[in-house]
């Protein structure tokens, strides 16, 4: 299996700080938002000896790549659109987590009667049991990984905080941005398999099924802290947009909640 490795990969709750301003001196302003995210699970499942005799380990191990994210700007008046609007912030954009960032899957394991050798499918359900992705035929499974890939969106929060030395993000301002990530419902492999035989009876399907934890319900990623580009536009930022790696919208703008000393002051912030 080919997996996409990036320059820096992400780590959960990593603290990989970039250069930043002297905060308590600073403007902290917060922009929150709930987004549904495209990733690639890139992964293989194997079988591995428990204390089951009648029964396996079905390991999960891989990686979440992710698509991307940015965010556009938008300063003064009409701030506070429903919509993106590609052709006016272009130029006000910047990237946060470059298309390609992954992070490893922590083997997760769930017990399954399962015959060494029986065809495995899977797909991805949330920590609700909504199934967010397509299924996949991976092939007998057996103590040799079996790869497979898959795509699909992911409920998450995103929080993103810049630090300014003036009041607002204008034109002549210091200002670093950083912020986080979080899994909202986590991931779960949902893993398909044969009934063994002798488990078969009157009333009962002929296919069973396991799930394993991918990502855990609340796993955090931290983006580092960068300087934010000079913008061209004279007038105080009002709201951000956040956009996927190849620069689709992901929902509305987002209106600012502004702070003092890390302490939020007024406005929105959230969607």
């Amino acid at each position: 299996m080919e997996r996409m490795h990036a320059a820096h990969p992400l780590v959960p709750e990593a603290n990989r700080r970039g250069p930043s301003i002297d905060r308590d001196r600073s403007r902290m302003l917060r922009f929150s938002a709930a987004l549904s995210l495209p990733v690639q699970v890139q992964g293989s499942v194997r079988l591995t000896e428990c204390d089951d005799p009648h029964g396996f380990r079905l390991t999960l191990d891989g990686a979440v790549v992710l698509a991307g994210l940015g965010a556009a700007f938008s300063f003064g008046r009409g701030a506070h659109q429903s919509h993106f609007d590609a052709d006016r912030f272009k130029q006000d954009t910047m990237t946060l987590i470059p298309p390609g960032e992954w992070f490893t899957v922590a083997a997760a394991a769930a017990r399954a009667k399962i015959v060494p050798g029986s065809p495995i499918r899977i797909r991805f359900h949330d920590g609700d049991g909504t199934r967010i992705s397509e299924t996949c035929d991976v092939g007998p499974c057996d103590r040799e990984p079996h790869g497979f890939a898959l795509s699909f969106h992911v409920p998450v929060a995103v929080t993103v905080e810049i630090a300014t030395d003036a009041l607002s993000l204008v034109p002549s301002s210091r200002s670093t941005i950083g912020g986080s990530l979080v899994f909202l419902r986590g991931i779960l492999a949902h893993c398909m398999y044969p009934r063994r035989e002798s488990d078969r009876s009157d009333g009962k399907p002929l296919v069973a099924a396991t799930e394993a934890v991918a990502i855990p319900i609340g796993q955090t990623l931290r983006f580092p802290d960068q300087p934010v580009p000079r913008m061209k536009l004279a007038q105080p930022l009002r709201a951000i947009s956040f956009l996927d790696g190849r620069g689709h919208p992901l929902g509305r703008f987002v209106p600012r909640a502004g702070a003092r000393n890390g302490k939020p002051s007024r406005g929105g912030g959230s969607i």
